[in-house]
This record gives structure tokens, sequence and C-alpha cells, in this order.
């Protein structure tokens, strides 16, 4: 009887246990799969394309600076080779009423001596003004004469002031205390001609 009892037991704790078995084996089994995020695709801005037509205006503009640029540069040195230069200028001086025992030798030939120096008598003989190129005489009816004397020499020339021999200004109608080989007197400028210098 009392193994009646146990068996009955046994079996009354297997139906137990099995009535619960089967609801925990038909629990399903989820498996959870993480969803992975892509990062949003960010949109690159689009360029905006400079069309050819303005690449070769920019360019012309450019080529056109330059040029403009070098031709200023140009403009600008010629201005000043104009304006301020070395040039050579060969000048007449007047000796008015020169007495002619003073400016002519035993035969009658000019003393002022082509090719010789022509100075400032104020400036002793350091200042000199140019070199006689040639010389002619006036014989006046009074029994004076009046002496001519072709000065050739190198100027610097200042669009402004004119042409200048160191200090000395030279322009026509300016007069000097001159000495001349032999002869000092006041010597006035009667006549100017310019030409570039020869820069050899």
């Amino acid at each position: 009887m009392m193994a009646d009892n146990k068996k009955n037991q046994i079996i009354a704790d297997d139906q137990k246990a099995s009535s619960i078995a089967p609801e925990t084996a038909a629990a399903p089994v989820v498996e959870v799969k993480k969803k992975v995020r892509k990062a949003p695709k960010v949109k690159k801005p689009k360029k905006k394309g400079i069309p050819l037509i303005v690449d070769i205006l920019i360019v012309v503009l450019l080529l056109a600076v330059v040029a403009g640029a070098v031709y200023g540069l140009y403009s600008l040195g010629k201005y000043f080779s104009t304006r301020y230069a070395e040039m050579e200028i060969t000048y007449t001086l007047l000796l008015r009423d020169v007495d002619p025992a003073l400016v002519l030798d035993q035969e009658d030939n000019c003393v002022i001596l082509p090719d010789s120096n022509v100075f400032l008598a104020e400036e002793e003989s350091t200042h000199t003004i140019g070199r006689v190129l040639s010389t002619s005489v006036d014989f006046k009816d009074d029994g004076s004469t009046d002496v001519l004397v072709t000065v050739r020499t190198t100027a610097n020339y200042n669009y402004t002031l004119g042409y200048f021999v160191e200090d000395t200004k030279i322009a026509v109608g300016k007069e000097y205390l001159c000495r001349f080989s032999g002869v000092m007197g006041k010597a006035l400028i009667v006549e100017l001609q310019v030409q570039e210098a020869d820069n050899e």
C-alpha cells in the first residue's frame, strides 16, 4: 500500500513536472540583432566651376596690367632722359669792343687759340666752361674789334632750369667775365646749339 502511494506520488510529481516543462520548453528564444546605424552621407557642396571665358578674361587683364606697368616704366625713363640728361652743347661768346692789340698777334691772327680752355675769371683757373672750337674777329670803324668765340662742352640739362656746366648756367643772354688764352673780358652768350652727347 505504501509502495503504491509512493508510486502514485512519483507519477504525480512526473505529471507536475511534465505539465511545467512543456510551457518552459515552448518559450521561443528571441535573438536580438543590434542594428548598426550608418553615418549619414554628407553631401559635399558642389564647386561652382568658373567658366573658361572668365579664366581667359583674368589672364588678359593680368597681361594688360603687366604691359601697362612696363610701358609706364619705359615712358618714365624716356621722360627723365629728355628732361634730366647730359648733352653736348656748342655756344658762341661775344667779346665786344676789344682792343685789337689784346686779341691779335703781330701777324693779325687771333691769340684765342682753338682747343684751348675757357675759364670763368671769378673761379680763377679751376672752373672751365668749355673748349674753344673757333674764333672770328670783326674789325669796327672806331678801331675796336668784336670777337666771336665758339665753345663746345658737355652740359647737364634740367627741363625746368636749362643747361649747366657745373654750377654755371649756359643760356643766350647770359654774360660772364671769362678768361681765354691771354685774353680776359666780359663775354655775352649770343647763340646756343644742342645735340645729344655721344656715349662712347
